[in-house]
């Protein structure tokens, strides 16, 4: 199972990182969507599941 859990705008894909993640989530892996300028904060049980999630995005 995968889950947007956060997300953050920004102009620098260098501030999409784990210690970015708000202190009341649980984030696994970040992804920076540049259509957007967006960091994506997930969670998810398993590599698979989140590249599933990342596809979709």
């Amino acid at each position: 199972m995968a889950s947007v859990v956060a997300n953050q705008t920004t102009e620098d894909p260098g501030q999409c990182s784990l210690s970015n993640c708000p202190s009341d989530k649980s984030c696994t892996r970040v992804y920076f969507s540049h259509s957007d300028s967006t960091c994506i904060f997930l969670n998810c049980s398993s590599n698979a599941s989140c590249d599933d999630l990342i596809a979709g995005l």
